[in-house]
């Protein structure tokens, strides 16, 4: 069962400086959010030599060891832009409510 929704009011604002614990908090938050982006870069880099290695090839081998292989998805999506313009009862009879909450950090 999906968790409801933190129920908000628009505009309202409330000070929390004072806690030190969610000081501590928001920069752990702030400090992992830059090591993901770091750690994003080096990946995509990284795999951007590996598929340079393996060219057309589906596996990679290091001293005869299978060491990493391409993986394909294939995947077929409705258009449910299309969907909603030109059939919005049928969009709307099997729409699922996709909502979710989330922190993000301002400064």
């Amino acid at each position: 069962m999906k968790k409801p929704l933190t129920k908000i009011i628009k505009g309202k604002t409330v000070e929390v400086g004072f806690d030190h614990n969610v000081r501590v908090a928001l920069d752990k938050f702030s400090e992992a959010l830059e090591a993901k982006k770091l750690a994003d870069k080096a990946k995509e880099e990284a795999e951007e030599v590996l598929r340079l290695a393996l060219g057309d090839a589906e596996f990679a081998t290091i001293s005869g060891q299978k060491a990493f292989k391409m993986m394909q998805v294939i995947m077929d999506r409705p258009d449910l832009k299309k969907l909603q313009e030109e059939f919005p009862e049928v969009y709307k009879a099997v729409a699922v409510d996709g909502s979710y909450e989330f922190i993000r950090a301002i400064n």
